[in-house]
């Protein structure tokens, strides 16, 4: 799994997010985007609706089982989800985690 695939689902996961949201409440979707933060404009019903789109995403897409409500991903929300590219960065951190713990244990 590579940086640029998990910004796309990002991406996606905006995408779909902002079909719930009114016009007036939707989230930019680049890989700049900024989503926490002083500039962010996701609330805290959104940053749960987004968690749960992404770890969806990357489920089916990757077969990635992700949890970004783990205490060092929300005990820092907006270091982590400050925006897509850093978000991305966390969540490949993640994988690559998990995929060492799993060659760890054979």
């Amino acid at each position: 799994m590579e940086l640029t695939e998990i910004v796309l689902q990002i991406e996606k996961a905006l995408e779909e997010l902002n079909l719930q949201l009114p016009p007036d409440a939707q989230l930019e979707v680049s890989p700049d985007a900024v989503l926490l933060g002083p500039d962010g404009r996701l609330d805290s019903l959104g940053l749960v609706n987004l968690i749960l789109l992404i770890e969806e995403r990357m489920a089916n897409e990757f077969g990635a089982a992700i949890s970004l409500t783990d205490e060092s991903t929300l005990s820092r929300p907006e270091a982590v989800f400050r925006d897509v590219q850093t978000l991305a960065g966390h969540i490949l951190a993640i994988t690559e985690r998990g995929a060492s713990d799993v060659r760890g244990s054979r």
